[in-house]
């Protein structure tokens, strides 16, 4: 079976260094979701304000 220059680049990768990146993957993803929800929250409290001033 022939391999692609991908395949053959991934089976090459040394798999002691796999773990730094995911776990940057994951510091990153969960800054992105508390970011997210800061935003959200800010926008209904704001919201709010807004609806109390014209309704």
């Amino acid at each position: 079976m022939s391999q692609d220059q991908f395949t053959q680049a991934l089976n090459d990768y040394p798999q002691g260094h796999a773990v730094a990146p995911k776990r940057r993957q994951l510091f990153a993803a969960m800054i992105g979701n508390v970011l997210e929800y800061y935003d959200f929250i800010i926008f209904a409290y704001m919201a709010s304000l807004i609806a109390q001033n014209f309704y």
